[in-house]
């Protein structure tokens, strides 16, 4: 009876550690993505710019470097830092410059942008409802208006697949929350 191959399984025990060592190392990544595009949220919303402008360097520096070492890597970790950097960055664009950045000005493969996007939609719905309280109607406006404009896009786009057609979905209802926000502050004769 012949023995096991020694050497072959010295082999396959170093690939699998060495799959093991940059799984590990993407989930460890992936979650200083996501560490900083919530940083760089909340700063947003709070209305501290400068502050949202160093983290953007950061996240961006972090997010490159990411991209760079995975290279569009097929796991859930690595979906979710795009996701998350996609709709970070296009938080603090539209705040800071009114519009959308595009897929590839962020450097995004289109699951990953078209995910963030739609998430983006739940982050727009907050800023204009922090908005409303603060009384900065043109505001409201200006997310309602942009938020109708890509929900236009978005139908365009033939979304089948489980998790973008959920948040597609999300994104129709959250259109929905501030057409109710713009009636009611309509209903007021605040805008």
């Amino acid at each position: 009876m012949e023995k096991a191959n020694k050497e072959d399984f010295s082999k396959l025990r170093k690939q699998i550690d060495e799959a093991e060592q940059q799984r590990e190392g993407l989930i460890r990544d992936s979650r200083d993505i996501l560490t900083l595009s919530k940083q760089m949220i909340f700063q947003v919303h709070r209305k501290d710019m400068n502050a949202a402008s160093e983290s953007r360097k950061a996240l961006e520096s972090s997010y490159k470097a990411f991209v760079a070492k995975y290279d569009n890597q097929d796991s859930g970790s690595y979906r979710v830092a795009v996701q998350e950097y996609v709709e970070a960055a296009a938080l603090y664009s539209f705040v800071k410059e009114g519009k959308l950045p595009t897929s590839d000005e962020l450097h995004a493969n289109v699951e990953g942008y078209l995910l963030g996007v739609c998430d983006l939609s739940g982050e727009l719905v907050r800023l204009a409802v922090n908005s409303a309280i603060r009384e900065e109607y043109s505001t409201v406006k200006k997310v309602r208006e942009f938020l109708g404009s890509l929900y236009e896009q978005l139908l365009g786009l033939s979304l089948r697949r489980g998790d973008l057609r959920k948040k597609f979905d999300s994104v129709k209802w959250d259109l929905n929350r501030i057409d109710e926000l713009v009636l009611n502050l309509k209903m007021r004769d605040s805008i």
